[in-house]
């Protein structure tokens, strides 16, 4: 049943739906009942729509059984499902929390008993309770901080209440987000319901409340871990018509058969972390452990995926193949083992399976160069940290070495948040081979230093950018005119601060070098600020995308030079935008990376400074499909 009521605070006040025991086979015709829906601003919860509720506060009209017995709930329907979806939670379904922006709340700090609503934090529901809160158990992996230079593993586990309209199954997380996103960007005539981001005001705590303060007290036998307790729940259907299905006595005795076999399993797993423990070790140390934990794990991993995405509904994106679902989860799963261990990118300049396409450049002469202040300038962005000086590096070509003089080169530079990836053909040769293809010219991938090598932070790639475009310039004698610079990722940010470094020291009135013709930027890594990694692990996109916030955190860290501050104009190009002096610059994107508003943001910015710059945009596409498109 859903009734309308107006609420009398504030004249701002919007109409607020209370929801409670309304079936399922109702929903899709009652949220048409109350008309089409404006655009819902996220910023505002409480934005001004006509015809459109602001809210939904729910209810339950499920009773306490007595004094002292808290009420349980056998199902609930997941409220943040498509209208003619019917899925339930039960005991023991695994559920993630969706941005707390869409969850309302009477008050500013959850109590002690209760999670923070954390967007993407991985949950198994305990018990529901007949309020429609749920006691959960965390089963997100346990999170790394450095306090004091020591690091700190914090508990991979702990039981704790959420309210059931903060989370939704796991299967239906990316898809939610996904709803929300195109509701906000379409302006959709759809209509607002919880399915596609309206917020959801839960009802105050009161069934829920027994068993927080046994919990409070330690007191956990009576608590089943629902792994237990999993096959019992499984018979309950997941497409009845009803919204809460009150708990069955015959539940009751099973869980109670169970308490004390639950009970000593849920004491083990809450004093066992399933990751291993890296603290307080050498670097050694720590990659030998955790690669001895990856390759042991790594068959059950694989194998885990290629099962669990064989399910339409189950990938994280709708609109994926299987080949694709597989290939982004087995993307993440590769950088988040290398991003645990950082692993060291091994660079050498032997020539290697590569034969004569590879090559070694080595640093312009300023006695005898003809761009004499390229390293000359005291004051230049290249000499800003002393111990990081312009050294010899290798190159690759694609197709082929050029055997005469080419009429058009593009420089490509590799992505890997300046801490991965390389030029060798087992780490780089589809993509610049099909860019060779397409524009009918080489590609030459400069192997610039990583930072994770020493005195290898900022400018020393930016250094062998520079590097690389002499040696183009000045030994093959190609006209600038006929240089396009291309990058992915982190390569696209070298890119942007190369131009930038041209068009300064121009500025300054030291003609340093000629503009290329153009700049191919591909999903190009724009925000290194602060809070650049951060937001990445809150992006709607973060299921979705195989990027993660360490990866970006541990690349922002080690490209920072030492004393300076994160978010410098060389190393964070949105917000910092300039004019590129006339110089076209192309920008890719795909709409389901978790760079894809950075990029909006920053095509804007460019093109109200006068530039020259044209988007494109892949649909449902995740980051840098130039490099990972084969797949």
């Amino acid at each position: 049943m859903v009734s309308r009521t107006l609420t009398n605070q504030s004249k701002s006040d919007q109409e607020t739906i209370i929801l409670h025991d309304w079936p399922a086979r109702d929903r899709p015709q009652a949220w048409q009942q109350l008309g089409s829906a404006g655009k819902y601003i996220l910023s505002d919860r409480r934005a001004s729509v006509q015809h459109c509720p602001s809210r939904v506060l729910l209810q339950s009209s499920v009773c306490h059984k007595g004094k002292g017995i808290p009420a349980r709930l056998q199902a609930y329907k997941d409220i943040r499902l498509g209208l003619d979806e019917k899925r339930s939670i039960h005991e023991g379904s695994l559920v993630i929390c969706v941005d707390p922006a869409y969850t309302l709340s009477d008050h500013d700090k959850p109590c002690s008993d209760e999670f923070d609503l954390v967007s993407g934090n991985i949950l198994v529901v305990c018990r529901l309770y007949s309020d429609l809160w749920a006691l959960c158990a965390g089963a997100s992996p346990p999170q790394s901080e450095k306090v004091f230079g020591e690091t700190i593993t914090t508990e991979p586990m702990r039981l704790a209440f959420l309210p059931l309209c903060a989370v939704t199954l796991a299967a239906n997380f990316s898809a939610f987000n996904q709803r929300c996103i195109t509701y906000a960007r379409d302006k959709s005539e759809e209509p607002r319901y919880p399915g596609n981001g309206l917020p959801v005001m839960p009802p105050p705590r009161t069934s829920s409340l027994s068993d927080g303060k046994q919990i409070s007290r330690g007191n956990r036998r009576h608590i089943a871990f629902p792994e237990v307790v999993y096959d019992a729940f499984d018979r309950i259907s997941e497409c009845s018509d009803v919204d809460f299905v009150p708990a069955d006595s015959s539940l009751e005795n099973v869980l109670s058969d169970l308490t004390d076999r639950g009970s000593r399993r849920l004491q083990r797993l809450g004093n066992h972390t399933p990751y291993p423990q890296l603290c307080h070790r050498s670097d050694r140390s720590r990659a030998i452990l955790y690669n001895a934990f990856a390759l042991t794990t790594l068959p059950i991993r694989i194998l885990g995926t290629l099962i669990y995405y064989l399910p339409h509904f189950t990938r994280p994106h709708p609109a994926w193949t299987y080949r694709q679902a597989i290939s982004v989860k087995f993307f993440y799963i590769w950088l988040s083992d290398q991003t645990a261990v950082e692993y060291r990118t091994p660079k050498t300049l032997t020539p290697g399976r590569e034969g004569d396409r590879f090559i070694i450049i080595n640093p312009p002469d300023t006695t005898t160069s003809n761009q004499l202040a390229l390293y000359l300038s005291r004051d230049s962005i290249l000499t800003s940290i002393p111990s990081v000086h312009p050294v010899p590096i290798g190159a690759v070509w694609h197709p082929a070495l050029p055997s005469s003089k080419p009429a058009r080169v593009i420089l490509h530079f590799h992505g890997g948040a300046y801490v991965l990836g390389g030029v060798r053909l087992k780490d780089n040769s589809w993509s610049p081979s099909i860019l060779s293809k397409v524009m009918g010219c080489p590609v030459m991938l400069p192997q610039y230093r990583l930072s994770v090598e020493r005195n290898a932070s900022f400018p020393a790639a930016l250094q062998d950018g520079i590097t690389a475009y002499v040696y183009v310039l000045e030994v093959l004698g190609i006209e600038p005119q006929n240089i396009v610079l291309s990058g992915d990722s982190a390569g696209g940010n070298l890119v942007l601060s190369m131009i930038r470094y041209w068009v300064e020291e121009k500025k300054k009135g030291t003609e340093v070098l000629p503009l290329p013709a153009a700049a191919l930027l591909w999903s190009p890594w724009l925000d290194l600020s602060e809070n650049g990694a951060q937001k990445v692990d809150r992006h709607p996109c973060r299921w979705v995308d195989y990027l993660s916030g360490d990866l970006l955190d541990w690349g922002i860290r080690r490209v920072t030079p030492e004393g300076w501050e994160r978010g410098h104009r060389f190393l964070n190009p949105l917000g910092n935008g300039f004019k590129a002096l006339g110089m076209p610059i192309f920008v890719h994107t795909g709409t389901s990376e978790v760079f894809f508003e950075d990029h909006v943001e920053f095509v804007e910015e460019m093109r109200a400074l006068g530039n020259v710059v044209e988007f494109c945009e892949t649909k449902d596409a995740p980051h840098d499909i130039f490099w990972a498109g084969k797949l």
